[in-house]
């Protein structure tokens, strides 16, 4: 009352702002009122110019000839208007502004678009934007569609687009239906770091409600880009799929499309890579000391990453849900040396982040393994309080490591290779002992079930080998062999097919090592690094295995010239390498 008893004023720009108030509290004062709207059995009291003026709507109905034009009474029968939600339409329509929040938001965007409210509709459309997750971008895409709020909508699809994987499992999406699932897996506009992920989100939204979406899936597989999918991929797990067995006509499609692609036939029998893949680029990622590389086989290119923040020695390396982890006793530790700082290398942006991780022990990490379709890690260690290796499986929500099966294995050195389901523990030491010497022993470690299982022992003892998991078989290489009171660096190479439970020796590398890294690569396999002898002198030749040709063949070898010694002795940094998927805008110029 006081306020609207005072002039207003004398600044001229401060007039429309001092206008907007003083009507809105005439409003809130039920003064000079000639209109009450009711809603849902309240009624508001307003006046019939600022409901004009504001809004068609009530424009429309204030100058025809019904009865709110003659009874000075509107009535609002609109479900989403509740009373707490008109208040604030009158708030909006008197001063511009409104109280939205995550309760009342979807009905106030109702309300304002039953109303012909456009900048209301807007301005909650904008709290619902900046409050967009994963969980419920599905939901507010086709929320913003049908109230026609563009910017929302706009804002759902990138997120729906640029997280799309995480977006799939999510219970909005599995509810979709048909159509709209085909419309989004057939989008060219979707990012996701490898097509595979498009078949298992496929495959789990018909399995959420498999007797009446079967019928849906062959439509489904038509959306999926084959040729975008790796070979190991086509034969070891989508060929093998239930879905596609037990349908001829999926498995007749499969089958041609395999054929085409394999047989180069042509562009036209398969759909081209999306956009997202298109900008990816597989390559050997390589890093020791605190210098990071990427290589490419085909071009025999390498190229210089981000260097990482801590320095690496002893490491193990992989790339898990999109980042390439690197663990290592070199880490910084914290406390009693039980908690260390291990590092991630982040693809789409060459950067690198970190993170605190914990164990009982300190811990020397041997190998890295990545099963079930990138969604368990797991690490073999070599413990540092005494000498035995450990299976440990990470839980990235609680960030913890499990360990796994009974405890520690009765050896430490040994080699951890998985073949994507099992992981396969060979050689290594006695843990009797700390001295090196070498054995033949191979387990087998199924994480489904936590069991143990011995298979057919290798044909030479080995420590510090190294190996890697290819078209079904493992392979082994290098490390060291006790001789006499010496220990030899080994060359021999094995393989162990576990069809048959048999061991075969083939051609031996060029340089003896241990310590290294076997990389699996686009149907090949590379030797990268390591160590040449017990002194901790490094190998830098990158060795490839001709299969033509039957025989190793020297490759390429790591650029040092621009190695920062940072305090150590430069050659002893030595090498880790494992296969990982970058953006090619990072690669520029080759070294």
């Amino acid at each position: 009352m006081s306020v609207l008893s005072e002039p207003m004023k004398a600044d001229p720009s401060q007039h429309r702002q001092e206008l907007i108030e003083r009507l809105d509290a005439l409003r809130r004062d039920e003064r000079f009122c000639d209109v009450t709207v009711a809603v849902n059995g309240k009624e508001f009291k307003t006046h019939k110019v600022v409901l004009a003026a504001a809004s068609p709507f009530f424009l429309a109905l204030l100058e025809s000839d019904m009865k709110e034009s003659n009874e000075q009474l509107i009535s609002i029968e609109l479900e989403e208007a509740t009373s707490t939600v008109f208040d604030e339409v009158l708030k909006y329509i008197y001063t511009g502004n409104a109280s939205v929040t995550k309760e009342i938001c979807q009905n106030l965007i109702a309300t304002a678009d039953y109303l012909l409210l456009p900048g209301l509709k807007t301005f909650a459309g904008n709290f619902m934007k900046e409050n967009l997750t994963t969980e419920n971008c599905i939901f507010t895409y086709y929320f913003a569609d049908k109230y026609q709020c563009f910017e929302l909508r706009e804002g759902a699809r990138e997120e729906i687009i640029t997280n799309f994987i995480a977006v799939m499992e999510t219970g909005d999406f599995l509810n979709l239906d048909i159509e709209k699932v085909i419309e989004w897996v057939s989008s060219d506009d979707i990012i996701v770091g490898a097509e595979e992920e498009i078949f298992k989100g496929i495959i789990r939204w018909v399995s959420h409600n498999k007797t009446e979406r079967g019928r849906h899936f062959l439509d489904l597989l038509h959306q999926v880009r084959l040729r975008s999918i790796s070979s190991e991929f086509l034969f070891q797990e989508l060929i093998n799929e239930e879905l596609i067995t037990s349908s001829v006509d999926c498995l007749n499609f499969v089958l041609g499309q395999m054929k085409c692609i394999f047989n180069f036939n042509g562009e036209s029998c398969s759909k081209p890579a999306r956009k997202c893949l298109e900008m990816l680029e597989d390559v050997i990622f390589v890093c020791g000391g605190r210098r990071a590389l990427c290589y490419l086989p085909h071009t025999n290119d390498w190229y210089q990453l981000m260097d990482t923040t801590l320095e690496h020695q002893d490491h193990a390396a992989v790339q898990y849900r999109g980042k390439v982890n690197i663990f290592s006793k070199q880490g910084e530790r914290f406390g009693s040396g039980q908690s260390q700082v291990a590092e991630y290398y982040i693809p789409s942006t060459d950067s690198w982040g970190a993170i605190q991780t914990k164990f009982e022990y300190d811990e020397e990490f041997t190998s890295l393994f990545v099963l079930d379709g990138d969604t368990a890690l797991y690490t073999l260690t070599n413990t540092e309080l005494r000498p035995e290796n450990t299976i440990f499986r990470y839980h990235p929500d609680k960030n913890t490591w499990e360990i796994c099966g009974d405890g520690a294995l009765s050896r430490w050195g040994a080699c951890g290779v998985t073949d994507g389901q099992c992981i396969y523990v060979m050689g290594g030491t006695k843990n009797e002992t700390d001295v090196i010497n070498g054995t033949t022993i191979v387990e087998k470690f199924s994480p489904s079930g936590m069991i143990w299982e011995e298979v057919a022992a290798m044909k030479e003892a080995r420590h510090a080998a190294f190996g890697a998991a290819m078209n079904g078989k493992i392979y082994i290489a290098g490390g060291l062999q006790k001789n006499g009171q010496i220990c030899t660096v080994l060359k021999t190479c094995e393989v162990y097919n576990p069809s048959t439970d048999e061991w075969q020796l083939i051609p031996s590398l060029n340089a003896p090592r241990h310590s290294a890294s076997m990389v699996s690569f686009k149907g090949a396999l590379y030797v990268v690094g390591g160590l040449k002898d017990q002194i901790k002198f490094r190998e830098l030749s990158v060795e490839i295995l001709d299969s033509d040709a039957n025989e190793w063949r020297e490759k390429s070898t790591i650029p040092v010239n621009n190695e920062k010694q940072s305090g150590r002795v430069m050659n002893k940094i030595h090498y880790k390498a494992c296969s990982a998927t970058i953006c090619k805008h990072i690669l520029k110029k080759p070294l």
